[in-house]
Formats: C-alpha cells, structure tokens, sequence
C-alpha cells in the first residue's frame, strides 16, 4: 500500500481543529523587511493561543527561513482547500490586496462553509502608492492610486474583517465609513541598551532596496541633510545597511569616505545598540515603518520624517525627533549626537511606546479581542 498524500497528512494533523491558514505571496523572511517579522510573530502568537497554523505562499518560497521562530504546516493552494474541510473552525486570513481578491473569488473557497474571512493589508496599497505619486511626481501613479484604494475597500466589504498595522490607516479607513477594521500592528523586541554612550557612535540605516521608498528616502538624506552635518557628526560615520546592496556612487554623495554600506546582515540587533542613533528619512510610503520600532525597542532614539514616524504615537518629548525639512533635521542629528542625557531620555521614552504599541504581548490582547469578535475566543 502507497502511504499517505499530502492532503491526508494535513487532513489528519488539523481535523477537528481550530485553524488558520494564512496566505501570503512568500513564507516570511525575519531578516529581509518589517512585514516577515510582524507575520513570524503572529503566526507564533496563534500556536500559542492554541490554533493550528497553516501556511500557503502563493508566489513559491515554501522553505522556512534560517533562524525561523515558527514552523507552521506549509501546504500548497489546492492541499489546503480539500484538507481544511475537516477543521472545528476555520479562519482564512489573507496577506495584501492581490492574494485577498484571488482568494475570495476563488470558487472553492466560497464552498467551505462556516469559513471565517480575515484580510490584512499589510499596508494599504493605495495609500503608498498615492504619496509614491507624490513623491515622484508621476501622473501614472495619481491616477492609480484611488482605483486600487478602491479596490481595498471592496475586499474590505467582502471579509468578515480587515488588518491594519497603522492607526492613521485605521482611522483613514473610518473615514472613509469603514468601521469593520482592527489594529494588529508590527511586534518589536523590547529590550534595555546596556551599551555605554561612550561605546556607541555613527547614525545607522536599515532598509529594504527593493521598497523604492527606501531608496528615495536615502537619495534624499545623502544629498540634502547629510552635506549640512558637521565634519564631527559626519566623521563619526553612517552604516547602511539592507539588500541588494546598494551602490554609493549611485547616491552622488560629498565626503562619503564615512559612509559603511553593509548589505544584507542576519542579525542587527548589536549594531542598533552600538549607534547614537537610527535615521528613516523616507518621503512616501505607507504603515508603520519596522526600522523605526525596531531601533526604538532597543532603546536608539529614531530621526525621521512625518511619513516614517506616521502610527509610531511619537507624541510628547518623542516628537521632537520629527523632522522633514533638511536643515531641521540636520539639527535634530547634531543634538542627538552630541547631548548624552537628552538621547538616552529620548531612548528610555522610546522603549516605553514599543512596549505599549508594539510588543508581543500588545499584539496578543490585539489577537484575542479580533478571534473574539469573531466569535472563536474566550
């Protein structure tokens, strides 16, 4: 006798089981960009509140990523289809605009009755692209945007509900007379920077270069706030780092003999503790920026704009890292760097609204009252 398929080991490993299966265009990557970590975490924080998770990348990359946190069941489209049948309950939650719209108007999906619909948008799409419009000046990218917010909102209308990870799209979105959506924001480390200012240095960058935000925002910074620095501040360095690898000459910068471009790096929690300070000087783009809750979680101060900084609630003292004009910035940088006491204030205070906005433990009250709602909680 043949031994059992693919369906009827994930068949027998969920049914009669609480489930979600959740589909995204890759299996997450932690180490590559803001959403992988918010997903892993997630996905974590279902197995522990007692659901089976399963995965499905519709656009290939079944593998786990090194140093993944989770394992949950990987399954292709049609696998999952004809095994989730079996399952107690069974919520469906759909990663960004392109796979929601597939999923809900696949035919098989409509047939598994009692199916709980959950689209989380990552990021709304028409939103980024809106102020990418902006950014660039492009009448291609005006026109388009309010087609796909459009878009957003009809799938929105469809589910039984919608994700966000910013209370500024959250409250866009009520606006706009969509009440039917919940706040689940990014999941970052909370931990104290033990490394003493006299061992810290140089202003660092993370980002990812295919999220042309990322690249823009850099251009932007190389060439209108970095020339105002001071040869000090400047002599103290700047590390970039992200994938692909960005080309210095690219950027056209002046006295750029300071300027470490890293690359990709598994891990960069000990270059974040060992800088003065993080930069996210983007100037489009949309959700909350993990860069920036990553570097505050650690407890480094963040200089960044308006749209970087945009559902972090950098309210109070931490507003004063704010800045979008190139001279006020520069002199944010100039004050973090050389004032001791007022960048550890700032990275205390810092600390504080990740632990409240953006911890683990924030993300799992998040999850329960949304599962609640659902009718699937205690």
């Amino acid at each position: 006798m043949g031994g059992e398929n693919n369906q009827q080991k994930l068949q027998k490993h969920i049914s009669n089981k609480k489930v979600v299966w959740i589909i995204d265009t890759a299996y997450p990557s932690p180490s590559k960009d803001s959403g992988s970590v918010r997903l892993n975490a997630l996905m974590g924080i279902l197995s522990d509140l007692g659901f089976t998770v399963i995965f499905t990348p519709l656009g290939g990359g079944g593998k786990t990523a090194p140093g993944q946190e989770t394992s949950p069941l990987l399954a292709s489209f049609s696998d999952a289809i004809t095994a989730l049948r079996s399952a107690e309950s069974l919520v469906i939650w759909m990663c960004r605009l392109p796979i929601a719209e597939f999923v809900i108007s696949h035919k098989s999906i409509k047939e598994i009755e009692g199916a709980i619909h959950v689209y989380d948008t990552v990021d709304l799409h028409g939103l980024r692209l809106e102020r990418l419009g902006i950014e660039l000046g492009s009448k291609i990218l005006a026109g388009i945007s309010p087609r796909i917010l459009l878009r957003e909102i009809q799938v929105i209308r469809q589910c039984d509900k919608a994700v966000v990870v910013s209370s500024h799209e959250q409250e866009l979105l009520r606006q706009l007379g969509e009440n039917n959506v919940a706040l689940i924001s990014n999941v970052n480390k909370v931990s104290e920077n033990s490394v003493p200012w006299g061992e810290r240095g140089g202003q660092l960058f993370v980002g990812n270069f295919r999220h042309l935000p990322n690249v823009t925002g850099l251009k932007w910074y190389l060439q209108e706030v970095w020339p105002l620095l001071s040869p000090q501040i400047r002599g103290e360095g700047l590390t970039i780092v992200g994938s692909p690898k960005p080309r210095l000459r690219d950027y056209h910068v002046v006295d750029s003999h300071k300027i470490f471009i890293l690359g990709h790096q598994e891990q960069i929690d000990d270059l974040v503790r060992h800088s003065k300070l993080s930069i996210a000087p983007l100037l489009s783009g949309a959700g909350v920026k993990g860069k920036v809750g990553q570097s505050l979680g650690l407890g480094v101060p963040v200089v960044a704009t308006t749209v970087a900084s945009e559902g972090m609630f950098l309210d109070n003292e931490l507003a004063r890292m704010v800045a979008d004009a190139p001279e006020e910035m520069a002199g944010v940088i100039e004050g973090l760097m050389t004032e001791s006491e007022n960048n550890l204030l700032l990275g205390a205070a810092g600390i504080d609204i990740v632990r409240k906005h953006f911890s683990k433990n924030k993300a799992t009250r998040q999850l329960k009252d949304l599962f609640f709602e659902l009718g699937l909680g205690e």
